[in-house]
């Protein structure tokens, strides 16, 4: 049998017959325990949800921290991979269907070009983050401008 440790996932699905083909495939895988996976009705043009998907993170509020929602921008590789309307609202109707406070950055990206610590420091490269945008110099002004997270480092590996 596969365990999850402290973990979760979900899994986006485009109709109940899917949804049923997939729970049959992670049967036979040996996932018996489906307490912690969680299938999602939220049609998709692309298998990537790493990239067009929610990212979570803690808000840190008076009452203590709460977990949020980010909904980035997202246009799939510059417009290379059309269409990317039903990716583009994964996000909202996830956190919708969760029940999470959603934050809507205005910035363009995608989740698979970001790698974050979980104690604030994210890394990114321009070529990544920044050369299909142009919309900020740096991946640090990037995200300073970005989402409330508490991003304390941000920065590029030299030479990227």
């Amino acid at each position: 049998e596969i365990t999850y440790g402290d973990w979760s996932s979900d899994v986006c699905s485009s109709d109940l017959e899917l949804a049923e083909h997939v729970r049959a495939k992670l049967c036979g895988a040996g996932i018996r325990d489906f307490s912690r996976v969680h299938l999602r009705d939220a049609p998709t043009n692309d298998a990537w949800v790493r990239d067009h998907g929610a990212i979570f993170v803690f808000e840190q509020t008076e009452s203590g921290a709460r977990r949020a929602a980010l909904d980035f921008l997202y246009d799939a590789w510059g417009g290379k991979y059309l269409p990317c309307d039903n990716d583009d609202v994964v996000p909202t109707r996830i956190a919708e269907e969760m029940n999470e406070v959603l934050f809507k950055p205005n910035i363009v990206m995608e989740g698979g070009s970001i790698d974050v610590n979980g104690r604030g420091t994210l890394m990114t490269t321009e070529a990544c983050l920044l050369n299909r945008r142009a919309r900020a110099a740096s991946p640090q002004t990037a995200w300073r401008r970005g989402p409330r997270c508490r991003i304390h480092r941000a920065g590029s590996p030299p030479g990227h």
